[in-house]
């Protein structure tokens, strides 16, 4: 069957506005249907409005990435308290780094009880930055509030297992998840920089930055 050219309309759907793109035969030229673009939106928009945004494809312009973990297969931008989470998949993983700013384009899901962008397209790096400073917080500031963001903890450590150890502070404990091995020891005073996110249904944070004092 062929398709004759299609009008070039605007589709609603909802909050969405949506220009749809014709797709070509190849070896016509001919237009054999159209898909419609992600929408264009702002990481902070994202972030605080998630569950608006779910199961639909965006494009986020405006991402500065604040932590590479799992060897560049997770990426955390950042968006003032929050962040979000771009997971790359290896076909289409980049070379980055904190403070890159990204261009990506791909589908808002939930993982493990938090939120992340599926990419469909490889994300593109359109820029460069000093790297995002992490907030500090105590222990029982840890919350929805900073899910997925970068922070920064000071504490006494325990507990410590093979990829994990336990930092309390004067308002409690949070496990800190360290894939990387580079463990302290039980009873050191450390800081801990990394991501908030959710474990089992328990906050922790993932990091990759332990420093003493």
């Amino acid at each position: 069957m062929k398709w004759s050219a299609l009008a070039m309309d605007v589709i609603s759907h909802g909050s969405y506005s949506l220009s749809p793109v014709l797709v070509y035969n190849p070896n016509s030229y001919e237009p054999i249907g159209k898909v419609t673009a992600a929408k264009v939106v702002s990481l902070s928009t994202l972030v605080n409005n998630v569950r608006a945004y779910l199961h639909h494809d965006v494009q986020i312009q405006d991402g500065v990435v604040s932590a590479v973990y799992s060897g560049g297969s997770n990426l955390y931008l950042e968006a003032g308290d929050k962040g979000m989470r771009v997971y790359l998949p290896a076909d289409i993983k980049i070379p980055v780094q904190a403070g890159d700013e990204l261009d990506v384009s791909g589908t808002v899901s939930m993982y493990d009880g938090t939120p992340e962008i599926d990419p469909t397209l490889k994300p593109t790096i359109v820029g460069h930055i000093a790297a995002p400073a992490p907030i500090a917080i105590s222990v029982s500031q840890v919350s929805d509030a900073y899910l997925e963001g970068y922070v920064s903890l000071h504490g006494t450590v325990s507990h410590v297992t093979d990829e994990t150890f336990q930092l309390s502070d004067s308002t409690g404990t949070i496990s800190i998840y360290e894939p990387s091995g580079t463990l302290p020891t039980a009873g050191q005073t450390v800081t801990v920089a990394g991501v908030v996110t959710l474990y089992k249904g328990h906050y922790q944070i993932e990091t990759s930055n332990v420093t003493q004092g």
